[in-house]
Parts: structure tokens; C-alpha cells; sequence
């Protein structure tokens, strides 16, 4: 049961990140901005993508170790729920990204600045996800350790 609230809770983040990035998206198509345009959209949904993956990688570190008034990254099965939060974040990116690539990108390449219709950025988001994602449960655990290992110099 915790690994399908925290595959839901993976989907929420992507699904309110992106929310917010169609927001932006359109308010920075109303803006005048040429010239820059192009890159800036790129940023925009890297950086989304980013923060959608950080604080998902934490809620679900918390979802896949329970209720406790420790840290996740502390507790013994820690380390366990980092790897299964890491691959349960592959899973619905890539089952998210094989749905959209039948539904969605099968016609036209019409240009767009949106995540899911277009599929550079698309995958720059889902990239920067992934690799937030890592790099939270990455950090997340070499702190864990640093704070093992000074407790027992202790």
C-alpha cells in the first residue's frame, strides 16, 4: 500500500509542477521576450522539474518508511526506501512518458512551450525529475551516514 501512495504522490508533484509550469509558460508567452524565449522555457521546466523531484524524493522517503518522529534517512530501513523511491520514481517518469508518447505526440510536431505537448521539454522535465530524485535520496543518505558516523566518535 505505501508503494502505490508514494507512486501516486510521485504523479501529484509531476501533475502540480506541471500545472505550475503552464502558468509560467503562458504568462512568459504574453511577456515580450524575444530572443530569449526559447532557452527560458528550458529553464523554466528543468528548474520545475528540479524541485518536483527534490521534494517528492523526501514525501516519499516519509511515505515508504512510516510515521516516526526521525528523520527517514535515519532509520534502519532507510536505505531500502531510498532504492525503492528512486525506482518507483523511474517507473511513473518512464509509464508517464510511453502514455504521452501514444496519446499525445503521434500527429503533428507543432511547436510548443507546454509540458506534455511538446516533447523536448517534456523530456527535460521528466530528465530533471530523475536526477533530482537521485540526487535528494543521494544526499539524503550521505547524511544520514555523516550523522551515524559522528555519533559513534562520539
Amino acid at each position: 500500500m505505501r508503494i502505490i501512495k508514494a507512486a501516486l504522490s510521485t504523479l501529484g508533484f509531476l501533475v502540480v509542477f506541471d500545472i505550475a509550469g503552464a502558468v509560467a509558460s503562458f504568462v512568459f508567452e504574453v511577456l515580450p521576450l524575444r530572443g530569449v524565449s526559447g532557452p527560458l522555457f528550458y529553464v523554466l521546466w528543468a528548474v520545475l522539474g528540479f524541485w518536483s523531484g527534490m521534494l517528492s524524493a523526501d514525501f516519499n522517503g516519509k511515505i515508504l518508511c512510516g510515521p516516526a518522529d526521525e528523520d527517514w534517512s535515519n532509520r534502519p530501513e532507510g536505505p531500502r526506501a531510498a532504492a525503492t523511491n528512486l525506482v518507483l520514481s523511474a517507473v511513473v517518469v518512464f509509464a508517464l512518458f510511453l502514455a504521452l508518447q501514444r496519446i499525445v505526440w503521434t500527429g503533428t510536431d507543432e511547436p510548443s512551450d507546454f509540458v506534455p505537448d511538446s516533447l523536448p521539454l517534456t523530456i527535460t522535465y521528466f530528465a530533471a525529475n530523475i536526477a533530482a530524485a537521485g540526487f535528494a535520496v543521494w544526499s539524503k543518505m550521505n547524511e544520514a551516514r555523516g550523522r551515524s558516523t559522528k555519533a559513534k566518535k562520539e
